[in-house]
């Protein structure tokens, strides 16, 4: 609509630690079941939409999805993914240490990419990355009570157990 928004100032002199506050709030670590690796972040608005212009310009990796409708009658939603396991290793490398709420994702993330280039075909290499599958999810949802204990009821595992996923490496 004409309007301007002076993006490069109000992004912080590190780019690694804001796109670290991004994810921690409007974005996702994950993996799906087939062990693929996602990375994202959502933004809506005109000024979300020039966020993640410039975001994608300065850290020079990921795929930008901009105006994409959501519903009726909703704003219009822009996303920065990363699916690449390159372009996701760089980020993570880059922003795990000023994650706060989504680091161990992004660590266990990191371990998965590192068995799936240098390990794959050992024995114990899909089971890992099993284990690593459930303690991402695990991750997301351990603080909603209802689905922490269907994850637990599926798994047929007892809490101590998937904390004990967690400290293998």
């Amino acid at each position: 609509d004409g309007e301007y928004y002076k993006v490069p100032s109000m992004i912080k002199k590190n780019i690694w630690a804001y796109t670290a506050a991004f994810i921690d709030s409007d974005g996702y670590i994950t993996m799906d079941s087939k062990y693929a690796h996602r990375v994202g972040m959502i933004a809506t608005g005109d000024r979300g939409k020039a966020f993640f212009k410039e975001m994608e310009n300065q850290l020079k990796i990921g795929r930008l999805h901009l105006d994409q409708k959501v519903g009726e009658n909703s704003r219009s939603q822009h996303r920065l993914n990363f699916y690449s396991q390159g372009d996701i290793n760089k980020l993570l490398v880059k922003t795990i240490p000023h994650l706060r709420m989504k680091k161990e994702q992004g660590r266990l993330l990191m371990e998965s990419i590192m068995i799936k280039q240098r390990f794959k075909k050992e024995a114990w290499a899909k089971p890992r990355l099993e284990e690593i599958f459930k303690l991402i999810k695990w991750e997301n949802w351990k603080d909603v009570p209802e689905e922490r204990d269907k994850l637990l009821r599926e798994w047929k595992v007892e809490e101590h157990e998937v904390r004990a996923w967690g400290q293998r490496d």
